[in-house]
This record gives C-alpha cells, sequence and structure tokens, in this order.
C-alpha cells in the first residue's frame, strides 16, 4: 500500500507495474507515460471522492503534521516542478 491518509492509499509495487503497464513495465516509455495518466486520473478521482471537511485533518508528518490540504498541495506542487523539469530537458533533447 502506498503512502496518505485513509482513502487515498493505493497499491505500489514493480509487480504491479508490470502487470499493468505490459511485460516492459516502468522501462518502456509508452508504459510510464501511460501509469502517469492513470495515477493522476485515480488522485483526481480520490480526491473528489472526499468531502471538503477532510481538507482540514490533521496528517502525520515525520516531524510535525499537516492538514490534507496542505499536503496534496504539496504533492501537487512537487509534480508541476518535475513536469517543468522533464518539459526543460525535452526541450533541450530536440
Amino acid at each position: 500500500i502506498g503512502y496518505g491518509p485513509p482513502g487515498f492509499a493505493q497499491p505500489i509495487g514493480r509487480a504491479a507495474d508490470r502487470a499493468r503497464d505490459g511485460a516492459g513495465g516502468l522501462a518502456d516509455p509508452a508504459g510510464r507515460k501511460s501509469r502517469l495518466r492513470r495515477a493522476a486520473k485515480d488522485l483526481q478521482s480520490a480526491v473528489a471522492a472526499q468531502d471538503d471537511e477532510r481538507l482540514a485533518d490533521d496528517l502525520p508528518g515525520v516531524d510535525d503534521t499537516w492538514t490534507a490540504y496542505h499536503t496534496l498541495h504539496g504533492v501537487l506542487q512537487h509534480t508541476l516542478y518535475h513536469t517543468g523539469q522533464i518539459a526543460v530537458l525535452k526541450k533541450r533533447a530536440s
């Protein structure tokens, strides 16, 4: 099970990746893109299924607690940061 608050956890693991993404698993570029799109849709569905009040719930952290809103905001910001890195690398490679 992945990390996250109850209701957001998803099964993870290399065997599950290979089963979903084909023989190449994450080594296959099409498999990686497919898994990223699926993960984004899964996150969107999981967030949409939650009550707005859950955003104020405290989630345990390493040295502190954070609200679900703050954690979700951090996950999205982190994802956008890496998306920007990928875009720069792709532009430089072309």
